[in-house]
């Protein structure tokens, strides 16, 4: 490693402000460096043990958060496959019966077609939200046009 030669690490402590200890003013000595800098980031390194359970818990605790979220976007094996199949069905017969487009973009369930999808969940028993079902139809459409 350069650094393990004296001259390069000299040359480089240097480079970013840190002398040998001889700068008369004290200002960028490494001396003044160790006191500084080295000294309390030394100890806060050596309380961590102290604390790992905490820490343990904590990222435990947020990780948790994270996966619970609504906004975490589902592996393909927790999306239920039987709701975006029906949003894609419904799709079609809305368009072949009524003659207009049904949205692609985003679902309002009070409108004429959000009410005609939670209709067909129910009839189907189709367990899950019909805005997550309709964002999973969506999702590939929006990757593939983009």
């Amino acid at each position: 490693m350069p650094l393990d030669n004296p001259e390069i690490r000299g040359e480089y402590l240097m480079e970013i402000g840190i002398t040998d200890g001889t700068d008369p003013s004290g200002e960028g000595s490494l001396i003044d460096y160790i006191e500084k800098q080295g000294k309390p980031q030394k100890a806060a390194i050596e309380m961590l043990p102290n604390y790992v359970p905490e820490l343990n818990n904590a990222i435990t605790k947020t990780k948790e958060d994270i996966l619970a979220s609504p906004r975490t976007r589902k592996s393909p094996s927790q999306i239920n496959l039987g709701g975006v199949q029906c949003v894609e069905a419904a799709r079609i017969v809305w368009e072949e019966n009524t003659g207009k487009k049904p949205p692609s973009k985003g679902l309002n369930a009070g409108s004429a077609f959000g009410k005609f999808l939670a209709d067909l969940f129910e009839a189907y028993e189709i367990e899950v939200e019909l805005k997550s079902a309709f964002r999973a139809w969506a999702r590939p459409m929006r990757e593939t046009t983009n």
